[in-house]
């Protein structure tokens, strides 16, 4: 059975931060490709109208890749700025693969 994780994270910022949280994720991505373990790392912005939300779709090899991952400065440094910068805390949907 393939143990690697998929992560779907909507983020929707304040209006007045939604250009710094695109800029802020945009900076990380290169750096998560770097983990070892880390598969995919993806930026999405909804084109609902109305719905001023990015999409975070994240695949990791493993939960202790993710881990790692999650316990980077630059992972730690921008979730930090998330609690200013976001209307509502991120909503994460957390998937393995079935086949």
């Amino acid at each position: 059975m393939d143990k690697s994780i998929v992560l779907w994270i909507k983020i929707t910022p304040k209006p007045e931060f939604f250009e710094d949280t695109k800029e802020e994720i945009l900076k990380v991505i290169p750096r998560a490709l770097e983990d070892d373990g880390c598969i995919c790392f993806s930026l999405h912005e909804s084109v609902v109208e109305n719905d001023r939300s990015f999409y975070l779709y994240e695949i990791f090899d493993s939960q202790d890749a993710y881990n790692r991952y999650a316990s980077q400065p630059f992972s730690l440094k921008i979730r930090e700025s998330f609690k200013q910068w976001l209307a509502c805390p991120p909503s994460l949907i957390k998937l393995s693969k079935v086949r």
